[in-house]
């Protein structure tokens, strides 16, 4: 939580996913923002949301590349 100076906290949220097109990143941090907002009290101007992208050949499940599991599926 960043304090804004004014005695107001800002929440602050990171979220790590795969590679996700621009309007679907656009649809989640509305949503994540929306709910954190309802939950906190926090006015959505105040809420911070932060996406880090990982391509599915650098993220493991069960030591498992996810591309390898992905291809696994289909």
């Amino acid at each position: 939580i960043i304090n804004n100076g004014k005695d107001q906290k800002m929440p602050v949220v990171t979220l790590e996913l795969l590679e996700q097109t621009k309007e679907k990143k656009i649809e989640i941090t509305k949503k994540v923002t929306k709910l954190l907002s309802e939950l906190t009290s926090v006015p959505e101007n105040q809420i911070i949301v932060f996406i880090k992208e990982n391509s599915a050949d650098n993220v493991s499940a069960g030591g498992v590349l996810l591309s390898e599991l992905m291809w696994e599926d289909k």
